[in-house]
């Protein structure tokens, strides 16, 4: 597959979520799912072709003025409703040709309605949800920084039939004033240049690559390994989490305030492991490469914290911060459903005091 279709967005959500209508008042073109990945509540969106949509530049799979407008208004509904609660994952399904170019988007503002949907995936991500984009056939130009580049992890089938880009081979080649045939042969050596998403992947923005048997009609065995990556990708966002809270408080926060401050953010790591981990545990294979990776991670981030505040005399060097980490999973072991939190905040308070000299 090189042409777009379209065939490939649509029949991905479908095997992932099930024969999902469009949510009321929705375009056709724009599909949304709250359905779960394994034992987590997620929400799955994706831009499909309507060859009757009222945009006739928006018809062919493109993400137009009503598409990004949909696209916003779902994924800032998810921030909304989870304001309060574990942070639901994002999950963007891409198969788009490119946005919509036409009289009609550029007079209504096509900008506008593209950022509003690129800002919302933007704040989702900031505001603690999981965003992963799984590319399954096209993501060129403005469709894709649109619909999925604003992910945490971007995950992309190893197949002829994707292709990332920021425009499609012909325009290219009329831009650049070369043939097709002569972008071919630079970007077998200019991987920019190159259409091979197995080219893309080594620029550095692809989390991973997988691998399937037949893209275009997803069988159950096939469902069953993208939804584990799936799983898996929102699990390593959720640790990345911690590493990035890590550097933050450590710029922006005194060492012990720094160190209290991310023992907060992990105790809501844990409240969202409680509910990932049984479905990981289930994956082919199981979760032990997941798990090392978010091991090391939380080790790093805890070590550099406390080594700060020791080194500015805030905390006993004889402290392991590893061992303030058993002790609030300990808790929330320990802990009813509904209470453990706020059990396991007051610890965090009670074990600052304790490791100061």
């Amino acid at each position: 597959m090189s042409e777009y279709t379209g065939a490939r967005g649509t029949a991905w959500f479908r095997a992932l979520t099930g024969d999902v209508p469009p949510m009321t008042g929705d375009p056709r073109s724009v599909l949304t799912a709250d359905v779960s990945v394994g034992d987590t509540p997620a929400r799955f969106l994706c831009v499909v072709p309507d060859p009757l949509a009222r945009f006739p530049c928006a018809r062919h799979g493109e993400v137009g003025l009503e598409e990004a407008y949909t696209l916003a208004t779902r994924v800032r509904e998810v921030i909304d409703e989870d304001r309060n609660t574990v942070k639901r994952p994002v999950i963007a399904i891409v198969d788009v040709k490119s946005q919509a170019y036409g009289r009609r988007e550029e007079t209504a503002a096509i900008f506008l309605a593209a950022a509003a949907a690129a800002d919302a995936y933007g704040s989702a991500r900031l505001a603690g949800h999981p965003v992963i984009a799984l590319v399954v056939g096209h993501a060129f130009s403005g469709g894709f920084l649109t619909h999925g580049y604003q992910a945490n992890r971007i995950l992309a089938f190893d197949d002829d039939g994707v292709m990332i880009h920021a425009m499609h081979k012909e325009a290219a080649a009329r831009i650049t004033r070369r043939s097709v045939e002569s972008l071919d042969k630079l970007g077998k050596t200019i991987p920019p240049l190159s259409y091979d998403v197995r080219d893309f992947a080594k620029l550095g923005l692809l989390h991973k690559l997988l691998h399937v048997g037949d893209p275009d009609h997803p069988s159950e065995t096939e469902t069953r390994k993208v939804r584990d990556e799936l799983l898996a990708a929102v699990y390593i966002s959720e640790v990345e989490k911690l590493a990035e809270a890590q550097r933050k408080f450590s710029a922006e926060l005194p060492p012990q305030e720094a160190l209290r401050a991310w023992l907060l953010v992990f105790i809501d790591y844990i409240a969202a492991k409680k509910i990932i981990v049984p479905a990981l545990n289930a994956m082919a294979g199981g979760p032990s490469r997941v798990f090392q990776q978010s091991g090391r991670v939380m080790e790093a981030a805890a070590n550099a914290l406390a080594s700060r505040a020791v080194a500015n005399q805030e905390m006993r060097p004889d402290i392991d911060p590893m061992d303030m980490l058993r002790a609030i999973y300990g808790v929330s072991s320990a802990g009813s459903t509904e209470d453990w939190p706020a059990k396991a905040r007051q610890l965090v308070d009670i074990l600052i005091r304790g490791s100061r000299p």
